[in-house]
């Protein structure tokens, strides 16, 4: 696992603005993090990432941008899933790779409250793995909005 990073003022402010081409009116904070281990002969990569707004009506702008825009981004066929983590509101997608080369991309992309929470796995297989982690990070965000150490 690498260690998360919070990312400074200017430089939260810029990846947002990347991720979801909105100005990102009320952004407060921004941070990620990345798990990886090996699984028979591939690597698994999950990939965290999150946006604090100073609102929810903020945090639903992005939420929506983060989501087409990674949508956009796709190289391969997107297939919208079903992904019920809990939060106020979801999309998630699987990227189907064109080449046997690379692997499936699973996205969740989530809103809860004022965050935007991001989980990205390449190689991950398991729809229920993902969806676990997609609730780990909605229940980290909710005990951390109601002043709650998510780590206790």
């Amino acid at each position: 696992m690498r260690t998360p990073r919070t990312l400074g003022e200017a430089s939260a402010l810029r990846a947002c603005q990347q991720d979801t081409g909105t100005a990102c009116a009320g952004l407060v904070a921004a941070g990620h993090s990345e798990v990886v281990r090996a699984e028979g002969g591939t690597y698994v990569t999950v990939k965290f990432g999150i946006y604090a707004f100073d609102a929810p009506e903020n945090a639903t702008v992005a939420h929506k941008a983060v989501g087409a825009s990674a949508r956009q981004q796709a190289t391969g066929k997107v297939k919208m899933m079903q992904v019920d983590a809990g939060a106020d509101e979801t999309e998630s997608f699987a990227e189907v790779p064109k080449s046997a080369v690379r692997g499936t991309v699973k996205q969740v992309v989530m809103r809860v409250g004022g965050a935007v929470v991001r989980v990205r796995s390449l190689e991950l297989d398991s729809d229920a793995e993902l969806t676990a982690l997609a609730k780990l990070q909605v229940e980290r965000v909710r005990k951390v909005a109601a002043g709650e150490n998510p780590d206790a």
